[in-house]
């Protein structure tokens, strides 16, 4: 088997020589994701055959040792450099997955003359550093190798529990400990700014991609991280999660192949067109100026009562006047929208002429109660608006725990997931949500809840909890009031724990049901 030993560790590589291989053949070195190993580049070899292919598990993973030396950039970029050495390699292109494209980025700042182009596939950067320390503490509230690898792979790839496709990664997990994967974790948290700016300040011809399904990097952040660098390209693979090369093999190479045959006549053009460069530059120092004023955070609490807070400090005044509420709420669920579908969403039964003064008022006033000009949430130009920067609300982190709540397959984790949901569940949640704009996110969201409360309670009374899954079934009449077989079941379960009194009540309601 191909190791090469290092100081105090064994790294096990795979070299592929090219089908038709001539002194032209270029070389592609691939670098997987934490916790996962070469063996994840098995779909996407195939496609490969006109290159030479180098790959290999970094330390900690797959057969590779962990070594006693800390997990460093120093020591992951000597590590690659030491196999590409023992090659013979002098210059490749390098494709990497999720952290191994943190180490790709590190590999380049050190060795830019050998590397002809980088595609990074679903990077985990994130756009401030609150969001870097949410992300982790959540991957770190996972007590084993087990429990991370049924959390990651429910959303790393579009493959079902129970498919070969889906039991090879676990088996890569397996080969990682905790330990392992929580200091890596930590390492690259610590030093998440300084990665940040590696990828803004790469100028070897870059290439993003991610999936169109992943919804642990989503793509309208990932679009938003890829502007940060001005080579950069960014594309979507449609009909994918988090592992583009995982789910589309064959897709997924055929537009890395398209980069690396035109990523350097690309180049020329944009170098030649002094406009282009002037245009460019408006939009990174506009966008630049916008990160420096990230630092605020709105806050809009939806569930209860109507809250908005900037960086602790309540905004009382005001949301009563020039459809100020209706405005941020839409705009909260709508980020980027064109002022003519806002115009028709908002004022929809006004004239299209007094639509849209009526939106430029508005607009100033909802500046002026953000306090716009210092905390730059609000971008409005003749055709856009778009809420920006850090922006968080109550109800939106509800509906995507409720999203992962639904997608979750392990009881356990599911059943503790459904219980947060439902300790805020009211029958009033959604009471902001009443317009003709909103009212599928409600519904949809409504269905989402009657579904879960109903199987949590199906799973507490194959527990024999009687009075747990009567709680469920209540809240399942939140969202469908006068369903007869919940009124039935309840009536049922009082019955079963000899509450008679309430049975005949909940008996009752259902007949007039």
């Amino acid at each position: 088997m191909p190791y090469f030993t290092k100081d105090d560790v064994d790294l096990y590589y795979e070299y592929h020589p090219a089908t038709n291989a001539s002194d032209k053949t270029e070389t592609i070195i691939l670098i997987h994701g934490l916790a996962f190993d070469l063996r994840t580049w098995d779909r996407m070899i195939p496609f490969m055959g006109n290159y030479h292919i180098l790959r290999y598990d970094f330390r900690g993973h797959g057969l590779s040792s962990t070594g006693n030396e800390p997990f460093n950039d120093v020591n992951f970029v000597d590590d690659l450099f030491s196999i590409i050495t023992l090659l013979c390699i002098k210059k490749a292109h390098v494709i990497a997955h999720g952290a191994g494209a943190l180490i790709a980025l590190y590999f380049t700042k050190c060795y830019p003359n050998m590397v002809q182009s980088s595609v990074l596939l679903s990077i985990p950067l994130f756009l401030n550093e609150d969001s870097v320390n949410k992300y982790t503490s959540y991957r770190k509230s996972f007590s084993s190798i087990q429990a991370l690898a049924d959390h990651v792979l429910s959303y790393a790839t579009l493959f079902q529990k129970g498919t070969p496709e889906l039991n090879k990664l676990y088996e890569s997990y397996f080969r990682t400990t905790v330990d392992v994967y929580y200091e890596l974790i930590d390492y690259f948290l610590h030093h998440h700014l300084q990665i940040k700016a590696m990828f803004k300040e790469q100028r070897i011809p870059l290439l993003f991609l991610t999936g169109e399904k992943d919804v642990m990097y989503p793509t309208y952040l990932s679009s938003l991280i890829a502007s940060a660098n001005p080579v950069c390209r960014y594309m979507t693979i449609y009909d994918a999660s988090n592992m583009v090369f995982y789910d589309q093999p064959e897709e997924t190479f055929r537009q890395i192949q398209k980069f690396l045959n035109s990523y350097s006549q690309h180049s020329e053009e944009i170098q030649a067109d002094p406009l282009l460069q002037h245009l460019h530059a408006d939009f990174f120092q506009l966008r630049e100026s916008q990160e420096l004023k990230a630092d605020a955070t709105l806050t809009v609490n939806l569930i209860g009562r109507f809250d908005v807070l900037i960086d602790d400090v309540h905004v009382s005044y005001g949301w009563g006047r020039r459809y100020a509420k209706d405005l941020l709420i839409y705009l909260l669920f709508n980020p980027s929208v064109s002022r003519e579908q806002l115009c028709a969403d908002i004022f929809g039964e006004m004239d299209a002429t007094k639509a849209k003064g009526q939106l430029r008022v508005c607009l100033v006033h909802l500046k002026k109660l953000l306090n716009n000009d210092e905390n730059q949430f609000l971008f409005i130009d003749k055709k856009q608006v778009a809420l920006r920067g850090n922006v968080q609300s109550d109800l939106q982190i509800m509906l995507n725990r409720l999203v992962q709540a639904t997608n979750e397959k392990e009881q356990p984790i599911k059943f503790d997931a459904v219980q947060k949901i439902f300790q805020n569940a009211t029958p009033a949640m959604f009471i902001y949500l009443n317009h003709d704009w909103s009212l599928h996110i409600r519904t949809k969201a409504e269905i989402q809840l009657l579904y879960l409360a109903k199987e949590q309670a199906a799973y507490l009374l194959s527990r024999g909890e009687l009075t747990e899954a009567v709680t469920y079934f209540k809240y399942a009449l939140m969202f469908n009031e006068d369903d007869a077989a919940i009124l039935h079941e309840i009536a049922n379960l009082y019955e079963q724990a000899n509450h008679r009194a309430e049975a005949i009540k909940w008996r009752e309601r259902a007949s007039e049901s």
